[in-house]
């Protein structure tokens, strides 16, 4: 079998998040543990996150690097979400039928706070 590698810019170590929730709003960080050998693929594993600011209602959340929720690791297909033409890709991964996470920018992101729905 002849397989084409696809280079992604996706690197072991990135993170994605994901923004999901119904009446609130859930962040979940996945970081890239590996890259099948055709890198269409990525394998990720959930890591934690750390409450930098605590408000009224919002928490503003940061990704907490090599800090594995468990060991469960998922291998999804990369999906290219630019939707313009002659830009670099962007690149996202499906985690279920609710939940899609993109390539993390830095910076916080906010999440209802405890109390508020969770």
């Amino acid at each position: 079998m002849n397989t084409t590698f696809v280079k992604t810019g996706v690197e072991v170590g990135d993170i994605f998040v994901s923004s999901w929730g119904y009446d609130q709003t859930n962040i979940s960080y996945y970081q890239v543990v590996g890259i099948t050998a055709s890198g269409k693929s990525v394998k990720v594993t959930q890591i934690a996150q750390k409450i930098t600011e605590h408000g009224r209602g919002t928490d503003v959340v940061f990704p907490v690097d090599n800090a594995f929720v468990d060991e469960t690791v998922q291998t999804l297909k990369l999906h290219d979400v630019q939707w313009r033409e002659n830009e670099e890709p962007y690149y996202a991964i499906k985690l279920s039928n609710f939940e899609h996470a993109y390539l993390y920018e830095g910076g916080g992101n906010t999440q209802t706070s405890w109390g508020y729905g969770h």
